[in-house]
């Protein structure tokens, strides 16, 4: 039977009722807020092994124990009749593994590195002797290769995680990296979650074909089939990204699994402070600025966070730092960036109707006929005929008093543009602020000798500007302007219980949100002669004939 002791071999007794109540609790908010049930999918992987004496004869009951070399937490087993021992349903860590029996001396092997989703045999032959004395086998002295499985896939470790240069800490730009993987420019850039992020083809397959885990809990979105939410790097301990022969757990997936797996806390405080910060003082002008003499935009990023991670004990509930243990990350990024803009406004003439020196980009004139004056050919189907206005200006006259008044919100050209059909005769340089918070908190409990509990709640608000180029605060509502809202819910809660020496449950439900807002500039558009109703008037609501029309902002 599988057992949980602490550093000290002493088995712990069940304990902190109040503490379970909790997590139950947040699993049936879990449920209540309509969950995704992951039924199978694991992050988790599995070190088993068969035990032999010199011979190569099985070595029955023999007992062998198990230690995570970051929490010292230690599990117990015993070797069946055929030799075989496993250990099920392990989290990506370091550990060792101990076998001692009558009249061979005691083998160690340490320094096993279990990787996401991964199974590792650790195979031992005892050699004839004491028990007093000891047969130590470090990871250099037996590297490993993971021989139990056919799955086809790459392991990127933590070590290669901070090792790497990355672009804006987007922890999931490295898996494209791998073999058969195919993303946008986007996916390895600063990560702000929008849809230029998304679109991840592996193994060739189509888009919404791969499937994304976070500590085992479903971490796609079904609009646009990449992440929901993209986790710090810092409170990322691997991940492994399977492009082909994947087991059948990951059912719902034809291309390939992206497996991220965050850290936990360990018997010791740790932790990472940093900032990466870039300004416009650092930086030259664009040759576009330099060419139109426009001075470099305000140009600032700031990317900041912090982890921290160890055990916690709770007064009267939980003692002891082999029990609970908690890992709190945050990221913020604080970003003003220039972009420069190449538009085409009216020319002097054509604000005042006269459209005799418009012309297409071959030289010939574009003319402006009346639309009053259209009529049908009677000897052919389908075929009108107008009469161009009279030196192809629009009489004052005949203005619409609403194109009148919204010409007037555009602005004069300020370059000279295209020499032939003056297009591209307005040159902007506008700065859009970017604000991002990321925010995750992890708690990892060992209930009782044979059961497990973890949860984790993860949180990201982004808020976009996206001003208009050419009509700036002006501007009306439009689907292309307004300040874009993103919020970003990845939640797990993971359950594993050794029920005997043959059967073992592991429980996995998650939470996965991803809701969008465009927030419109507010716009009386009564300004340009249109009723209000057909406008957006902040915080406003009016009546335009029997029919009823609010306005403001929509969610």
């Amino acid at each position: 039977m599988v057992k949980v002791k602490d550093s000290r071999g002493s088995e712990q007794p069940q304990r902190s009722r109040t503490f379970l109540l909790l997590m139950a609790a947040m699993a049936v908010l879990m449920l209540a807020l309509g969950q995704t049930v992951v039924l199978g999918q694991s992050s988790a992987g599995s070190i088993d092994g068969t035990v032999t004496d010199p011979v190569g004869a099985v070595v029955a009951s023999a007992p062998v124990t198990l230690t995570n070399l970051a929490t010292g937490e230690v599990r117990s087993a015993t070797t069946n009749s055929v030799g075989h021992y496993t250990f099920p349903f392990l989290p990506p860590a370091t550990y060792s593994v101990a076998i001692s029996a009558p009249g061979f001396n005691r083998y160690i092997q340490t320094g096993i590195k279990l990787d996401v989703a991964t199974s590792v045999a650790i195979n031992a032959q005892l050699r004839l002797g004491s028990q007093s004395e000891t047969v130590t086998i470090t990871s250099e002295d037996a590297p490993l290769l993971e021989s139990e499985t056919s799955t086809l896939g790459y392991e990127l470790t933590e070590k290669t995680l901070e090792d790497l240069p990355t672009n804006g800490r987007n922890v999931y730009g490295f898996a494209t990296l791998v073999p058969g993987v195919v993303a946008p420019h986007a996916f390895t850039q600063v990560s702000t979650g929008m849809y230029d992020e998304q679109f991840v083809v592996i193994s060739g397959s189509r888009d919404n074909q791969s499937l994304f885990l976070l500590d085992g809990g479903t971490n796609s979105n079904s609009a646009f089939y990449g992440p929901t939410l993209y986790p710090s790097l810092d409170s990322v301990q691997e991940y492994k990204v399977q492009v082909n022969n994947f087991s059948a757990e990951y059912s719902n997936a034809a291309g390939g699994v992206v497996n991220v797996v965050t850290k936990s806390g360990a018997s010791k405080l740790h932790g990472s402070l940093y900032e990466f910060f870039r300004n416009n003082d650092l930086d030259a002008n664009y040759f576009f600025n330099n060419r139109n003499s426009v001075a470099l935009g305000a140009y600032h990023y700031n990317n900041f966070g912090m982890s921290v991670g160890g055990p916690l004990t709770i007064p009267h509930l939980v003692k002891g730092k082999d029990k609970l243990f908690y890992f709190l990350s945050y990221e913020g990024l604080q970003w003003v960036s220039p972009t420069i803009y190449y538009r085409s406004v009216p020319t002097d003439l054509q604000r005042n109707g006269d459209f005799s020196q418009t012309y297409a980009p071959d030289g010939t004139p574009v003319t402006i006929y009346d639309p009053a004056t259209a009529y049908a050919n009677p000897n052919m189907y389908n075929q009108i005929y107008r009469t161009a206005f009279s030196g192809n200006v629009i009489p004052r006259t005949r203005w619409d008093p609403v194109a009148e008044a919204v010409i007037k919100f555009y602005p004069e050209p300020n370059v000279t543009g295209d020499p032939i059909t003056h297009l591209n005769n307005f040159y902007v340089q506008q700065s859009g602020d970017t604000t991002k918070n990321t925010g995750s908190l992890r708690l990892d409990y060992s209930i009782s000798d044979t059961q497990k509990l973890f949860g984790r709640y993860s949180e990201n608000v982004t808020v976009i500007q996206r001003p208009n180029p050419m009509l700036g605060s002006k501007a009306p509502a439009g689907a292309s302007i307004g300040d874009d809202r993103l919020l970003q819910y990845q939640d797990v809660l993971n359950y594993v219980n050794a029920i005997s020496p043959k059967s073992f449950l592991e429980l996995n439900s998650s939470y996965n949100r991803y809701p969008l807002y465009r927030i419109p500039p507010g716009y009386n558009v009564s300004v340009i002669f249109w009723p209000p109703c057909f406008g957006v008037v902040q915080d406003s609501s009016s009546t335009c004939g029997c029919h009823a029309a609010t306005e403001g902002l929509d969610g």
